[in-house]
């Protein structure tokens, strides 16, 4: 059941609706991206439950990240607009989801009154967590930046998308009971679909082509933070991008084995037809098997990135990147206000 409604803005303003989706949904990315990596909020689906349940961890541990270059809310453009979004979130993580699972009308009400449940209490428990976040920013963004940092805000992110993972969980199970075999293979060909997208932007047959590409997307959220680069700033960043570049097929290598073992937990699923309770163990396991496996993939390149970029900045940038901050933690303090 497509909600049209929405398809027309979100493809209109597509990082405002993937940020959203990622902010209000609990789940890790499938695309296997390097947490430390300087890269958008949103990466395509492992299918409808994993991000339900693990998408605003995976948003955390990347947040962690462009806290340190500090990009807290990668991808919006201006401070109001993540008020304004954030305000339309479970409309667009609806139609995110239906996007990747194709919701039937008897599923509808239970997805829609989980987002519910879950973003009044994203709004009143992880907020508050998001805004102490960006007020420590605030002030590490005016001092060198160490390795250290970065790890800090890392670990407060993995924190906070284990506790919102834990809290989507049962709301998670209770709708994977309920898909149909048509709808995995829906999840499993918008996976295929993605991966090949990712193949073609991201591992190029010319090494150049694939730096070109992850350049690309790291100085956009840095010019989102600091301003505008010198060239020189630039040439060098490029040289700390060619290192995260070289680990990308590892990652999509990762992603599909996941996606794999995804799928095959919701065929039995669809075929078992268990108790809830034991989806929701099922789940657990699920995600603390990949969850270590994603970990022991990380590497420090992505984090050296991040210290680099930040301590090639200017006093005029850092101050930039303050304004920033502020207007972003305005914003996060208003919707506090309002749960």
């Amino acid at each position: 059941m497509r909600q049209t409604e929405w398809t027309g803005n979100t493809r209109r303003n597509g990082w405002k609706a993937r940020y959203v989706a990622g902010l209000g949904l609990a789940s890790r990315t499938s695309n296997g991206e390097n947490s430390s990596m300087a890269t958008p909020a949103s990466r395509p689906a492992d299918g409808l439950a994993r991000r339900f349940s693990r998408r605003l961890r995976h948003v955390f541990r990347r947040l962690a990240v462009r806290l340190a270059l500090v990009m807290m809310v990668a991808g919006l453009g201006a401070c109001s607009a993540l008020k304004s979004t954030y305000e339309q979130g479970d409309h667009l993580a609806y139609w995110w989801l239906d996007r990747y699972v194709d919701i039937s009308s008897d599923q509808a009400p239970q997805v829609r009154s989980a987002i519910a449940t879950f973003f009044r209490w994203h709004r009143r428990e992880q907020l508050p967590a998001i805004a102490a976040l960006l007020e420590q920013a605030k002030g590490h963004i005016q001092q060198p930046m160490a390795a250290q940092t970065v790890r800090h805000y890392q670990q407060e992110a993995q924190r906070l998308g284990h506790l919102a993972f834990r809290q989507a969980l049962p709301d998670t199970a209770a709708l994977l009971v309920t898909l149909t075999p048509a709808q995995i293979r829906h999840m499993q060909e918008r996976m295929a679909s993605d991966n090949a997208k990712y193949r073609r932007t991201f591992l190029a047959a010319d090494e150049a082509e694939r730096i070109d590409a992850r350049m690309k997307k790291v100085m956009r959220y840095a010019e989102l933070m600091y301003g505008d680069f010198t060239a020189e700033q630039e040439r060098q960043i490029r040289i700390a991008v060619a290192a995260v570049v070289r680990t990308t097929a590892e990652r999509l290598g990762l992603r599909e084995r996941r996606q794999q073992a995804w799928l095959a937990l919701a065929r039995e699923v669809v075929t078992e037809r268990p108790e809830r309770s034991e989806v929701v163990r099922r789940l657990e396991r699920f995600d603390a098997t990949w969850r270590e496996q994603a970990n022991q993939s990380d590497s420090d390149a992505g984090i050296q990135l991040a210290v680099q970029i930040a301590n090639l900045t200017t006093p005029a940038q850092r101050q930039h990147a303050v304004k920033r901050l502020q207007g972003w933690l305005d914003d996060t303090q208003a919707l506090m206000r309002r749960s």
